[in-house]
């Protein structure tokens, strides 16, 4: 008999279909799961590396195989005539590099350092003039527009001729008592390092400070720092002696800045052409008993008693130098009585006033007022005295 209901599925075909099916699309929302963790996790994942590159420093860039770091002298900077230039790389020196001073200046330059080329001069910068300092890397055949010849360029200016310059110069060969200050680099030593650096620019001398702890008040009170005056003065008449420079008048040595003295100066400065003679002064003191100091180098070296002026015939009081010396002489005047003397074979005579000397005399004693002015050394140290002192050497005369 033939029905009229649904067919029936005696094997279970349908079933098995719908339930491939299901499974089909089970596998493939899985698929679509994972592939959408994926990349969110990607995303996820980039987003927190570019967070970590952004929070992190820019990196600095990296210097040239070939740079100039830094420059000594400071460029811009006031240099006295024997400066020592210094040019400090980022690599060592390689046979491209090429450093010229404008206006030239005879010397060479050399590797003083791992990093670091130095002009020697063998001579010195003129005064007042402005240098320019050109380094370059790379062949002198490229274009100077390539980006392989660099260029560096610097300036400074040579201190002008002046007191100060002689001054500064005078006390690095040691015929003043003075040295250059220290260079504080650190806090407030920075703020007064540039405060000296201005000074030090416009004078030289301002540089200045003493050599010694122990100086006799005496001789700070006579130093002006940029003015000619008796230690300055004391100091040139020494260095001519030293240098052979004489006036060709009198006093032998004088205390002019000419050019002879100029050049005489500034090339010894280049060579380190130092004062043999220690520095030395003698200090006169008028109380009772009257004595004399010979001050050398930091240090009272020798003291004995002495004889000043009478009445009439005062030593001059205050501060002079040595201009005149002689091993012996003949010395005659008029007494403050009017009566003439002459003395024979004076021994070890230094003359720093007119006709004022230190000299060895015999007398039967020593300590108060007894020459015409001149101050009397007993004879047994007088050659002691003389040998401690020299052309230029300071003395200084103080009251009771």
């Amino acid at each position: 008999m033939i029905g009229t209901g649904a067919p029936h599925d005696s094997d279970g075909v349908g079933a098995k279909r719908a339930a491939g099916s299901a499974r089909q699309r089970a596998a493939t929302y899985r698929r679509r799961r994972r592939t959408v963790g994926a990349v969110v996790l990607a995303l996820a994942v980039g987003f927190a590396i570019a967070g970590w590159q952004l929070a992190m420093p820019a990196p600095r860039p990296a210097l040239p195989a070939q740079a100039v770091v830094g420059v000594s002298p400071r460029p811009g900077r006031v240099v006295l005539p024997d400066a020592t230039l210094e040019v400090r790389l980022a690599q060592p020196p390689g046979a491209s590099l090429s450093a010229v001073l404008s206006p030239p200046v005879a010397g060479t330059w050399g590797r003083c350092a791992p990093r670091a080329v130095c002009f020697a001069a063998s001579t010195y910068f003129s005064p007042g003039v402005r240098e320019t300092l050109t380094v370059t890397f790379g062949s002198s055949r490229m274009p100077t527009t390539s980006p392989a010849r660099r260029a560096f360029v610097a300036h400074f200016s040579v201190a002008p001729a002046s007191v100060g310059l002689a001054q500064v110069l005078l006390a690095q060969l040691g015929y003043l008592p003075l040295t250059h200050s220290p260079t504080r680099v650190s806090g407030r030593g920075r703020r007064r390092r540039a405060a000296s650096d201005r000074a030090a620019d416009s004078d030289p001398a301002a540089s200045l400070v003493w050599r010694y702890a122990d100086i006799p008040s005496a001789l700070r009170a006579r130093w002006d720092p940029g003015d000619a005056g008796v230690l300055t003065d004391g100091a040139l008449v020494q260095f001519e002696r030293v240098q052979d420079i004489e006036s060709g008048t009198w006093p032998l040595y004088a205390t002019a800045l000419t050019p002879t003295v100029w050049s005489a100066l500034l090339t010894a400065a280049v060579a380190r052409r130092t004062d043999p003679d220690p520095y030395a002064i003698a200090i006169v003191h008028e109380s009772r008993p009257e004595y004399l100091d010979i001050w050398q180098d930091g240090h009272v070296v020798l003291d004995t008693l002495v004889n000043t002026g009478i009445p009439g015939g005062a030593t001059p009081r205050g501060t002079f130098y040595v201009y005149q010396r002689y091993r012996s002489q003949t010395m005659r005047g008029i007494t403050t009585t009017g009566k003439p003397y002459l003395y024979s074979d004076v021994p070890d005579v230094d003359y720093f006033q007119g006709n004022i000397a230190i000299h060895g005399f015999a007398r039967a004693s020593y300590g108060f007022p007894q020459s015409q002015g001149c101050v009397e050394v007993p004879l047994e140290v007088a050659e002691s005295v003389y040998a401690r002192l020299h052309y230029g050497s300071v003395v200084v005369v103080l009251p009771a």
